[in-house]
């Protein structure tokens, strides 16, 4: 028998009762419940995947706006409300 992904998944909730045939798996992507055992998932999310807000919130950004040219790091709890944030394109920077 294969390993479910749900047991991974952080859109999954599972409820278990005393024998190992007793699962139910309740998918909150789809909302609903499921009876087979999932092998692969194009909605998988790793439960310990961190989300986009949560790695925004921990990043550091790179300030450019200083008055002395200077350029330096800003800690995420130093970040102002107004602060622009602007996210490196990997492609059209390469052109």
């Amino acid at each position: 028998m294969a390993a479910n992904l749900c047991r991974t998944c952080q859109s999954a909730q599972i409820l278990r009762g005393e024998a190992e045939s007793q699962e139910r798996v309740y998918c909150h992507s789809m909302e609903r419940f499921l009876r087979e055992t999932i092998v692969e998932c194009s909605r998988h999310r790793p439960a310990n995947a961190s989300s986009l807000y949560e790695m925004e919130a921990r990043a550091w950004l790179i300030d450019v706006k200083t008055k002395n040219g200077r350029v330096g790091f800003v800690k995420p709890t130093e970040r102002k409300p107004n602060d622009d944030i602007h996210y490196a394109d990997p492609v059209a920077d390469r052109f």
